[in-house]
């Protein structure tokens, strides 16, 4: 374990990078960037927010990766449906598209990010508000796990696990009040 621990700190914010960068792109690893976030924001507190930095811009190039890859597939899957089936489901990314995005990748394990990330490929989400999302969210997501690191040290893993269902509901109720005030925008 303590080798391990000295490899990380040696690789800090480029390991992180490729870490997140791999695990976004389809290649999971065991314990994935929140971990080694978490491990090395703990260990130099001084240096959460370049960790925060790295894992985001290295999972959010992840991605991208699997984004441009399923996007190419998505045009041969949509060419099967209408027209007008098209449209409505453009119709509905425009609208909600960067706030899906961006709930995906910020909430923490086990809720799926990579579903919503295919699906955005496959429908066509412009790359523009792809990136946004996943940037706001995984930037979010990071910031976070960092702060807490760096404040609390190890237990913040115990922290988060705890924090995680009372995170969903908040999350879940803010979703609800914004579409409830989109509506009647509408």
């Amino acid at each position: 374990m303590k080798a391990m621990g000295e490899t990380l700190r040696a690789l800090g914010p480029v390991g992180l990078f490729a870490i997140a960068f791999l695990d976004s792109a389809m290649i999971p690893l065991a314990g994935g960037p929140d971990g080694v976030l978490i491990l090395l924001s703990a260990w130099n507190p001084a240096r959460a927010s370049l960790y925060a930095g790295a894992a985001t811009l290295g999972s959010t190039l992840g991605c991208l990766v699997l984004y441009t890859l399923t996007r190419r597939a998505g045009e041969r899957l949509l060419a099967r449906l209408s027209f007008s089936r098209q449209e409505q489901l453009r119709r509905f990314l425009d609208r909600y598209d960067l706030l899906a995005i961006a709930l995906a990748v910020f909430l923490p394990p086990p809720f799926p990010a990579k579903p919503t990330i295919v699906m955005a490929g496959i429908l066509g989400i412009s790359r523009e508000r792809f990136l946004a999302g996943v940037l706001l969210g995984r930037l979010a997501r990071y910031g976070l796990e960092g702060y807490l690191a760096a404040r609390f040290g190890s237990a913040a893993m115990s922290i988060i696990k705890r924090a995680s269902p009372w995170l969903l509901l908040g999350i879940a109720a803010l979703v609800i009040v914004v579409l409830l005030v989109r509506g009647r925008r509408s």
